[in-house]
């Protein structure tokens, strides 16, 4: 994609991207075949041997990814979801951050964050890539000088591994989330279920209240497998609440398409955002299927709740987040 003089290369959106874009990156074992773009360190596509639609969202074409699938596959961060007032406290220091939405919010890190830079590659191989990004002190209204690594690999039988690694040279908020939309199985649709018991209710601005919400006797219950297009089922952009912080890995939900094709996805992280609003032919998209995008990450605005998983990474430290797709045919 071709940028114009007058903007820097290595940015998406507002800024163009350099004209030596590296091509996308494709990997195989097993069963399973993906392809990932440096643009955000992207999933751009998902393959399960016997399905012709990709299990995932995404674009051959670069400039949809400007717009409308800005959030398609990408790793999303510094601080992935919102941050309440686009600006959070570190001791006695005030931040203030990116207000790209409402203009009073920062969303995902803000409009020229990870999904929208390039990415380097550092390490590659037949099932594996790695790859590296540098973050500026006080890029987007954020401190530090930090490095950000995402490794993807892949093992037989259909099994995808991301593990996402970051430092800091000062004290800096850190929460990064893989930002994938699923679709099993365009023509039936998908069932969800998610192993946690509580959720956060939100304002009007989708910002958490503050409140810690049983899921029992509520719309937002997913403890048990339910149809996406179960009308009970409210429109979700959802954190459902794992834990109080990060873990070993571990199963946390599952995804089941009519075609009896299932993922089960583990992780390390506290909490997992669900949303089912994206309409893809809105947005110009022509992909059939209803898509559900499914985040492991920190809990939303956790720097404005004290209650919450605490998300600040400090010099000497190695944040790590670990999330495993496993996909599998049950009949």
């Amino acid at each position: 994609m071709r940028g114009t003089a007058s903007l820097l290369p290595g940015f998406i959106g507002s800024v163009a991207v350099a004209d030596n874009t590296p091509a996308a990156i494709a990997l195989a074992a097993g069963d399973l075949r993906i392809t990932i773009l440096p643009l955000g360190a992207r999933l751009q596509s998902l393959h399960l041997e016997g399905i012709a639609q990709s299990l995932t969202l995404g674009s051959e074409n670069a400039t949809d990814y400007e717009t409308a699938l800005a959030y398609a596959g990408p790793i999303i961060g510094p601080v992935a979801n919102r941050i309440g007032g686009a600006s959070f406290r570190i001791g006695d220091q005030t931040y203030a951050t990116d207000a790209n939405e409402r203009s009073s919010t920062t969303l995902h890190g803000g409009a020229g964050n990870t999904h929208a830079r390039l990415w380097s590659i550092a390490d590659r191989a037949d099932d594996s890539v790695s790859l590296r990004l540098d973050l500026s002190d006080g890029l987007g209204g954020f401190p530090g000088n930090r490095v950000i690594c995402a490794t993807w690999r892949i093992s037989a039988p259909a099994t995808l591994d991301l593990i996402l690694t970051a430092t800091s040279d000062a004290d800096t908020p850190m929460n990064l989330a893989h930002h994938p939309f699923w679709c099993l199985d365009p023509t039936g649709g998908d069932s969800l279920r998610v192993l946690a018991d509580t959720y956060l209710p939100t304002d009007a601005a989708n910002l958490p209240t503050g409140k810690i919400s049983p899921v029992n006797a509520t719309p937002f219950d997913l403890r048990l497998s339910r149809a996406l297009s179960d009308p009970d089922l409210p429109s979700l952009d959802t954190n459902y609440c794992l834990s109080m912080e990060r873990t070993l890995r571990r199963r946390v939900a599952t995804l089941t398409g009519a075609n009896g094709v299932r993922m089960e996805i583990e992780t390390t992280e506290p909490g997992l955002q669900v949303f089912t609003g994206f309409d893809q032919r809105a947005a110009g998209s022509n992909v059939p299927g209803r898509f559900v995008a499914l985040e492991p990450q920190s809990w939303p605005d956790a720097l404005n709740h004290a209650n919450f998983p605490q998300i600040i990474l400090r010099p000497g430290e190695t944040y790590r987040q670990e999330t495993r797709y496993v996909i599998s045919r049950i009949r």
